[in-house]
This record gives structure tokens, sequence and C-alpha cells, in this order.
């Protein structure tokens, strides 16, 4: 009768964690609204040269960059994320500085930016392209993108 024992295997480059990626994308938000948590309706978008831009295009919305770039929207469809409790918001025309210019890169709350688009007068940020990363389905960080 035979015994053999296992053999003692490193496991130090097993991989036990699986690889978190972080997907990024430019899109329009829609809305934000509240249940439980925090969410948002956002229409991805896409940034392209102008001169690859299809003039048959039928697209719902383009916004024309001095850069020879565009923003385009070719179909509405509405995906909704959960906002992270954590997440990093950057905006570009939030607020002004003591001489009436835009303060650039101004990180601000959830709370802030959810008050802000509960007023009329303060649509602007919902007709603004965003930067958005996700991560497990959860928006981490969401950048307001400045169109001159």
């Amino acid at each position: 009768f035979l015994l053999t024992s296992c053999k003692k295997e490193n496991l130090s480059n097993v991989n036990t964690k699986e690889e978190l990626q972080v997907l990024k994308k430019l899109c329009f938000i829609q809305n934000f609204y509240k249940k439980d948590k925090n969410y948002v309706s956002v229409d991805f978008i896409n940034h392209i040269k102008k001169s690859e831009l299809d003039p048959k295009t039928t697209a719902l919305q383009i916004i024309e960059l001095p850069d020879s770039y565009c923003y385009v929207n070719s179909e509405k469809k509405l995906e909704v994320y959960e906002i992270s409790d954590s997440v990093k918001i950057v905006m570009q025309k939030y607020s002004y500085d003591d001489e009436g210019n835009y303060k650039f890169g101004q990180s601000i709350k959830l709370t802030d930016l959810l008050k802000a688009v509960e007023k009329p007068k303060e649509a602007r940020f919902l007709s603004s392209p965003y930067e958005i990363e996700i991560l497990n389905n959860k928006i981490i960080s969401l950048k307001e993108i400045y169109i001159p």
C-alpha cells in the first residue's frame, strides 16, 4: 500500500482578487434621483473629429469644439447607474471667483450638485457633457467638461 503526500505549492503568485477595471465614458446627464441610494441616468456620447462625422448623420445633438473635434449623441439611450457614496465630482462652471470667472476644476460634494440641479436656473449642469468613471456598475467619478 502506497502513501503519497501533497506537495506544498507556492500560492503567492496566484491572483486571488478579481482585477477591477474602471470604465471611462463620456455622457450627458439626463436626471438625478434618489431611492434608497443616489442614482443618475446618463446618455453616452462620442468624441470624434469633425472630418469623421458623416454629413448624413441624423445625430440628436452635436457640439462642435474649436479644436476640429465634436461631441456627438447619435441616439438617446438612457442607462441608470448608482452613484458611489465616495464619488469624486469636479465641476468647471459651478461657481465664480471674485472677478466673475468660472472656478475651473472645483471639487464639490454630491449633495451640492443635487441641490444645484433642482434649481431651474442651474439647468446648464444638465446640458454639459461629462466624463464619468464606472466601477462595479457604480459611478465613482463625475467630471464636467468645459465647452467654450
